[in-house]
């Protein structure tokens, strides 16, 4: 099967009624169609315009002229390439998809490497096709590329104040079994308990920022970021909030001292945009839950010119940073503990 015919046969799977096809040339797309969607072409180059049999528009694919929600579905064959920031189209893509909408693009690296992608994009994100890879397109990195991509995806929202407990609650199962949670505190029953109320001291520690981030429909991870610039809390919450670790880790209260202090001796200087802490309910993991609480601010980041910094406990939480543009350091650990990776995400 063609490129094309396999792209309308994907959309006419999904149901797709209402199509833009970003890059259109002389209607490739529409002819591999069957008869009942509607394509609508949009292309920059007049000859193309002109080729493509209507419904067809001239314009740029970073700005769109449709309406909001306009479309079921958006495609964008070898398209990205061409742009010299692929995440202003991906963004417009993203606003004239109706909710639940579909994204297909494929793209080709700046080497000639050829990539497949098809995403869909709405309650259920997947993407599927191709070397499982990304590399840069021009100026914009594959982690902003996938940054945007999980944007689509998922609805995440900033938590407000009713979320506090359970914002706690989801990041503390997140980290039951996390290998520096489990040597911390060795005891499972002990660790359940330990984990609630060290995550909701935190969470309400944090919640000045407003920079905590959740699920759109219930709490089934969060994300909590200190913003780029911004202390994570002041001297006097900062001393209170190392004693109350005393009481919560006794008898290991040394193990998260030593913790704290490894990292603490590797900690960026340059402002950047810190994620404490981000974790995923244990049954709902994999799904792109935790890409797309990642999104909001790393595209601040990239908007703002920002870095961005973390700490990854486990080697699977960091290839999902490293999926996002993050760099892994040479990993630190207290004496006797598991490792941790201090990972940096340079500038856009």
């Amino acid at each position: 099967m063609s490129l094309y015919g396999e792209v309308a046969s994907r959309l006419a799977a999904l149901g797709a009624r209402r199509v833009l096809d970003v890059g259109c040339a002389d209607g490739v797309l529409r002819s591999a169609m069957p008869p009942g969607p509607v394509v609508v072409g949009l292309d920059v180059a007049a000859a193309m315009v002109r080729a493509h049999p209507p419904p067809v528009v001239r314009g740029e694919a970073a700005r769109l002229p449709f309406a909001d929600a306009a479309f079921d579905a958006v495609t964008a064959i070898d398209v990205l390439y061409q742009l010299a920031d692929p995440r202003h189209a991906l963004r417009e893509a993203r606003r004239v998809l109706r909710r639940g909408g579909t994204l297909l693009a494929r793209s080709i690296a700046a080497d000639d490497c050829r990539l497949r992608r098809c995403a869909r994009h709405g309650d259920n994100t997947r993407a599927t096709g191709g070397p499982d890879r990304v590399r840069a397109h021009r100026r914009s990195t594959a982690g902003a590329i996938m940054t945007i991509l999980h944007a689509l995806g998922t609805d995440v929202r900033r938590a407000g104040p009713g979320d506090t407990a359970a914002v706690g609650s989801v990041l503390a199962a997140a980290f039951t079994d996390d290998p520096v949670f489990r040597w911390l505190v060795p005891d499972a029953g002990v660790r359940a308990a330990t984990n609630r109320e060290f995550f909701h001291v935190l969470v309400d520690l944090l919640a000045s920022h407003d920079d905590t981030w959740t699920t759109a429909v219930g709490v089934h991870g969060a994300a909590l970021w200190v913003p780029y610039g911004h202390e994570a809390m002041s001297e006097e919450a900062g001393a209170g909030f190392a004693a109350r670790l005393s009481e919560l880790f006794h008898p290991h209260a040394d193990r998260v001292e030593q913790v704290i202090a490894a990292m603490e001796r590797v900690h960026p200087t340059e402002p950047h945009e810190y994620l404490w802490f981000l974790g995923v309910a244990p049954d709902v993991q994999g799904r792109g839950i935790g890409s797309s609480l990642l999104a909001p601010v790393l595209e601040r980041a990239d908007r703002c010119g920002h870095p961005a910094y973390l700490e990854a406990t486990s080697p699977r939480s960091r290839a999902l940073y490293e999926r996002h543009g993050f760099v892994a350091a040479t990993p630190i650990a207290a004496p006797g503990g598991p490792p941790l990776w201090p990972m940096w995400r340079p500038a856009a």
